[in-house]
């Protein structure tokens, strides 16, 4: 990581057109984000900035004062809308903002206000990106008394309070809106799988809950429920985050949507540590004539409201060395930036070099563009280093350009450039399959393998914003995998990766992966250029050896860095116990120097926001380690309020709701209050790390969590416990072994789908289309990366997650399929056709083992009435699976063989189905969806839900309405003749509009005999009410 002084005022010129960066930042242990963005249209902005890059030296000689650029406003952030489907939304018809600003923190709450146009209550899907490393910590929703009729006229919607930063604590937000409510709810902090459990569970009984989950990498997902028909609602979004930093002043960019409806944003900054406050309205994305806010008392007020601006941005003329101080019930806390002032070291770079480029969707096109210009960057400034390097692309999958090392010369250099070009930016990411390949390539690794004596080392560069969507998502599972492999093969000597200042970006992740693997993580700051970055990773960094205050425990540096480098900007925070002394005391170490630093605080600024600069850190630090503790990483999010991985924010309807799911948010206060991060870290065993990264506990970690929702009652026999104790680890892993897909250039696909394949802009229809395009002409895996655009869009949507599954069963892709299943099933445990999925496709993939784990999972509990006859298909698929898994012959031990003829016993002596002559099951991907079976026999009788028992003895199982399926038709002597198969769409989600439902049939002939035919296909249903024919079956 880096934050150099120099700026270069050509590149941010030449990015304007085609740089996107954060509003703000809040990097907790990085650099701050780079304030400059662009335009999204890239074709002119490329050569655009190409030829000033080509002029970059000349600008540099040239004296001129730094300016900073405001970005356009096109961004997400901010600018937050509530989806009524696929197509449709609501936009704000008013914003009214609070912003305080204590030293280099800010918090922010945002009242959005947004009216249903339609005659029917729906459930909203209220998506927003914030900037990188921020996190809400209140969400609150509920309607107003305005309704469609009267018109949104009134501009402020509440007073400004006499005591403006109590305001924007969670404890009072509530009250200052409550006479401007009909019935306000606001979300409580709760551990995330009993969230989405008490939603769903809620909703299905027509209660109106909302809920607050993390998405991904700057995204949070809130559904809300209900948007009454014709009414004004309001959303309440609070989040804190720290100030950008531009040559010595603090810098807050708070971009709003550039629609004409009302607006207004209310201004509080501590002015303490002040020299001089200056504010600029946005107008059209321009920066209009300073404005100098006087300072009459500590604390400065402003508002600013109308209908044309488009943003603001404040800057602070900070003094130096300040620090902010504040308590809550958990204790007293300090926290502290400082910009590490050290010395600077260069060493050479390695002559050999891999670059491992993102070209997932997210990339498209403002990140590709710079990364590909920082490439170039690396290469040209270096070209005296690194004299040979190589190239990896990669979506959901991996491609070298040349799997060889190539000269780094001018000619290699356009060759790339021209590759490049042609490439389309589409897909999931697989972030850890690409490292894993990048780290290890077959043409490198295999071609040395004769020498044993040959350097086979180069530095690894990652291009990525470091946001997985697609395969493995668990930081230590990537980190020791590839260091396996690097191990293995003495490859990567260090891992460098780059944070430009776009939305979206993993900070946590892609500290980890430097930190864990050794390496640099670099940032394009406002201070920095181009130029610099491409040579900061021949910068020594300094290890840090101590962190000490008198008067303050438990000091904790953001991102957990082991090292650091000079320029650097980190942030410090701790528990305070006494009085504090007036410096921190830093110790480095860089081969045999030893060198301290003090940093020094002489200005201490008391702030409500304090105890959440720790609460954020200690809780990123938690979860990287949540399987170890969990418990202690729940409570610390639940009483800092800080959603993830571990906590969500929920609102139900009452109090007996939260009692009803066993919601009590009591001892967390107590938790945080005692337990110290740096004394868990300390106290870990010297292999924690591939304790962390082990599939096989990670599966009981599963199945343990799943024992604790009490909501459910799941509980494995203590038999399969044992069975699972005693298998190997690798029973638990999924090999990847299917074919990859052939590059597809530019030129090879249709133009509109090209125009369209923007984030935030794809369509479902025309990703389908293109996807079956592509499967009939070229391959599986090239329809399945089309498909996984959806996922990349929306990583947490579980009907699309498992829209996407469907489609890769089907086209045999059985390895993508599971894993996509293993995804919704972590997101949903509570849903039981999961497992069923996972078993089925673990038997597919020769894993009978894990197949049988799975199938015993499903049995584990009573599962909801919504299901229907769940326990009973459940149990047909088991029953066949281990008939067949006792006659199929695979290359892997089944160590539960003898486990697996006594269940075979006892399923059979239930299931008397036995040489079924035809079985027909449908499931289906969307939520509280009623989807029909319908069989026309051979003497044209019908067998569905209202007629469930025919004369040939064909039956149908129970009827559901509100789930997911499953249902079932069997019959054991089935006459001769042709069976119609139809599926009737009775009725969808009526929350919901546009949402599409596939559905997944299997008809099976000759159940449990050596004749055994089963087929698999998916559907797509348009339209409700009316029968569609699926198949035709002649027996």
């Amino acid at each position: 990581m880096i934050h150099i002084q120099k700026i270069s005022i050509a590149v941010i010129t030449a990015f304007m057109t085609i740089l996107i960066a954060s509003c703000t930042s809040n990097n907790f242990g990085m650099p701050t984000e780079m304030s400059v963005a662009a335009d999204a249209v890239a074709n002119n902005a490329r050569s655009a900035a190409e030829e000033t890059l080509a002029d970059e030296q000349d600008q540099k000689n040239k004296s001129s004062k730094k300016t900073l650029s405001w970005k356009p406003s096109s961004q997400a952030e901010n600018n937050a809308v509530i989806k009524l489907g696929r197509d449709e939304e609501l936009k704000p018809e008013a914003l009214d903002i609070s912003v305080q600003i204590d030293g280099f923190r800010a918090r922010v709450v945002i009242d959005g206000f947004y009216t249903n146009p339609h005659n029917r209550n729906l459930e909203g899907s209220f998506k927003f990106r914030l900037p990188n490393g921020v996190v809400p910590y209140f969400f609150a929703f509920g309607e107003t008394a305005t309704s469609i009729e009267s018109n949104l006229k009134t501009p402020l919607i509440f007073d400004t309070p006499n005591q403006p930063l109590s305001r924007l604590s969670p404890q009072s937000l509530m009250g200052q809106r409550a006479s401007r409510w009909l019935e306000p709810k606001e979300a409580i902090m709760v551990s995330r799988e009993k969230a989405a459990f008490a939603y769903n569970d809620t909703v299905a009984r027509q209660v109106d809950p909302a809920l607050l989950e993390w998405a991904g990498a700057g995204v949070f997902s809130a559904k809300v429920f209900p948007l009454q028909a014709r009414k004004t609602h309001r959303v309440v979004l609070g989040y804190d985050l720290n100030l950008n930093r531009f040559d010595k002043d603090l810098i807050l960019d708070l971009p709003v949507t550039n629609d004409s409806i009302q607006k207004r944003i209310n201004l509080f900054i501590n002015q303490k540590a002040a020299k001089e406050i200056v504010l600029n309205r946005i107008i059209k994305d321009e920066l209009q004539a300073p404005v100098i806010i006087s300072k009459n008392n500590e604390l400065v007020q402003q508002t600013i409201e109308g209908t044309d601006f488009n943003g603001i941005r404040v800057t602070v003329k900070q003094h130096a060395n300040v620090a902010l101080m504040g308590q809550d019930e958990a204790g007293s806390f300090f926290a502290k930036q400082w910009k590490v002032d050290l010395p600077a070291t260069d060493s050479a770079s390695h002559p050999r070099a891999v670059f491992a480029l993102d070209t997932s969707l997210s990339a498209s096109p403002e990140k590709f563009h710079l990364w590909v210009k920082l490439i170039e960057k690396i290469l040209l400034e270096n070209e005296s280093e690194i004299t040979e390097f190589s190239l990896l692309t990669f979506n959901i999958h991996s491609h070298w350009w040349k799997k060889a090392f190539v000269k780094n010369t001018t000619a290699q250099r356009q060759e790339l450039k021209t590759y490049l070009n042609q490439l389309i930016l589409e897909g999931a990411t697989d972030l850890a399959s690409a490292l894993n390949s990048a780290a290890a390539p077959k043409w490198w690794t295999e071609e040395s393998s004769d020498n044993q004596n040959s350097n086979k080392q180069f530095d690894l560069f990652l291009l990525s914003d470091g946001a997985i969507t697609w395969g493995e998502k668990e930081s230590f599972f990537i980190s020791e995998s590839i260091k396996k492999n690097i191990n293995k093969f003495q490859t990567v000597n260090q891992l460098y990766t780059y944070r430009l200042g776009q939305s979206g970006e993993d900070i946590k992740l892609l500290t980890h992966l430097t930190r864990e693997i050794g390496g640099g993580s670099y940032q394009l700051t406002n201070d920095t250029d181009l130029d610099q970055l491409a040579t900061a990773h021949k910068m020594v960094p300094w290890k840090i050896e101590s962190v000490e205050l008198k008067g303050a425990n438990d000091i904790l540096i953001s991102g957990r860095p082991n090292s650091v480098y000079p320029g650097q900007l980190i942030t410090l925070t701790g528990r305070v116990l006494s009085e504090l002394d007036n410096k921190i005391v830093l110790t480095f170490s860089k081969g045999e120097i030893i060198k301290s630093a003090q940093v020094p605080i002489t200005i201490k600024i008391d702030s409500s926001l304090t105890s959440r600069v720790f609460g954020q850190i200690a809780v990123n630090q938690l979860e990287s380690i949540a399987a170890l503790e969990q418990k202690v990483a729940s409570a610390f999010a639940n009483h800092f309020r800080v959603p993830g991985k571990s906590s969500s924010l929920l609102m139900l309807e009452s109090k007996e709701d939260y009692e009803r799911y066993q919601i009590k948010p009591s001892e967390d206060a107590f938790v945080a209050g005692h337990k110290q991060i740096s004394k868990i870290f300390a106290e870990l065993s010297e292999g924690f790390a591939e304790t962390l990264s082990d599939p096989k506990k990670r599966l009981i970690a599963q199945i343990e969590k799943l024992e604790k929702m009490t909501v459910i009652n799941f509980s494995l026999p203590d038999s399969v416990s044992i069975l699972i104790d005693d298998m190997p680890m690798n029973i638990f892993n999924i090999s990847a072994n299917e074919k990859i897909s052939e590059k597809i250039d530019k030129q090879w696909v249709p133009e509109k789908y090209l125009q369209n394949l923007q984030p935030e802009a794809i369509k479902y229809d025309e990703l389908q289309t293109e996807a079956l395009r592509r499967y009939k002409k070229y391959s599986a895996q090239d329809a399945i990366k089309v498909l996984s655009s959806l996922i990349e869009q929306m990583p947490s949507d579980v009907a699309i997650i498992r829209d996407v599954a469907f489609a890769a069963e089907s086209w045999g892709l059985y390895q993508q399929a599971f894993n996509l299943h293993l995804t919704a099933a972590n997101l949903r445990p509570y849903e039981p056709q999961s497992y069923t999925y996972l078993a089925k496709l673990a038997h597919q993939l020769n894993n009978n083992d894990l197949a049988l784990i799975y199938f015993e999972m499903g049995l584990a509990s009573k599962w909801s009435n919504r299901f229907g006859d769940y326990e009973l298909i459940h149990k047909l698929d088991y029953a066949n699976f281990l008939r067949l898994s006792s006659t199929q012959e695979t290359n892997q031990k089944f160590y539960a063989q003898d486990y697996a003829k006594l269940k075979l016993n006892s399923l059979s002596r239930e299931i008397n189905l036995t040489g079924s002559d035809l079985i027909v099951a449908i499931s289906w991907n969307t939520d509280r969806t009623d989807i029909d079976l319908h069989i026309i026999e051979p003497s044209g009788e019908e067998c569905y839900y209202k007629h469930n028992k025919t004369e040939s003895n064909g039956f149908m199982t129970k009827d559901v309405t509100e789930g997911f399926g499953p249902e079932m038709y069997v019959n054991k002597s089935a006459p001769k003749g042709q069976y119609d198969l139809l599926v009737k769409y009775f009725s969808s989600d009526q929350n919901k509009l546009g949402l599409k439902t596939k559905v997944l049939i299997r008809t099976i002939r000759n159940w449990g005999t050596n004749e055994e035919i089963e087929d698999l296909q998916t559907v797509t249903l348009e339209n409700q009410q009316q029968k569609q024919l699926i198949a035709m079956i002649k027996i």
